[in-house]
């Protein structure tokens, strides 16, 4: 995504604490700009079940997953789990070895 062959429209979130840091922000490395972006995507204080979702726009085979907290402050992921769809509506989590690979 930090080569930005994935569009910021291909991009959604649950939430966003400031309106500095959405979906357009969830690019590794992105550098913080003052009253422009956070460098990384945060959601809502109030959202209890924050997601992340990329709409590839084609089926893709994906082997590597980055995550990367935002430097100088406490905003990192701590748990995820991967899910496709081919609707962007409903989602089937990842499995390996039928077992759920939340991490």
């Amino acid at each position: 995504m930090s080569s930005k062959l994935i569009l910021d429209s291909q991009m959604k979130v649950s939430s966003s604490k400031f309106y500095t840091s959405g979906a357009d922000n969830g690019r590794k490395g992105l550098p913080s700009i003052p009253n422009v972006r956070h460098g990384g995507w945060i959601a809502a204080d109030h959202d209890s079940d924050p997601w992340f979702q990329v709409d590839f726009i084609v089926n893709v085979t994906i082997s590597i997953l980055y995550m990367q907290g935002l430097s100088g402050t406490n905003h990192s992921v701590t748990k995820y789990k991967i899910a496709s769809s081919d609707d962007g509506e409903t989602f089937s989590d990842y499995k390996t070895n039928n077992q759920q690979t939340a991490k």
